[in-house]
């Protein structure tokens, strides 16, 4: 697709045929789509940048922690 084609609608579509991803990864392509729209403005391939690229909401994981008698047992 060219750069100047680009548009809110054409990148909603493609988050939506992503959305079988996880959001991180997700995240992981639109930060790349972000980077190569800027970077197109900075080489004046593009007079601005298209559209917003807005990520989604990812959840932080919960983290679990050993007691120090459980510690202590695992490092025996």
């Amino acid at each position: 697709m060219r750069l100047d084609a680009i548009s809110d609608e054409r990148v909603q579509a493609f988050k939506g045929g992503l959305s079988d991803r996880r959001p991180k990864t997700l995240n992981n392509v639109l930060t790349v789509l972000s980077n190569v729209l800027r970077v197109a403005v900075e080489w004046k391939r593009i007079d601005r940048l298209p559209c917003p690229i807005r990520l989604v909401k990812v959840q932080k994981p919960e983290m679990e922690f050993y007691e120090t008698p459980d510690v202590e047992r695992l490092v025996e």
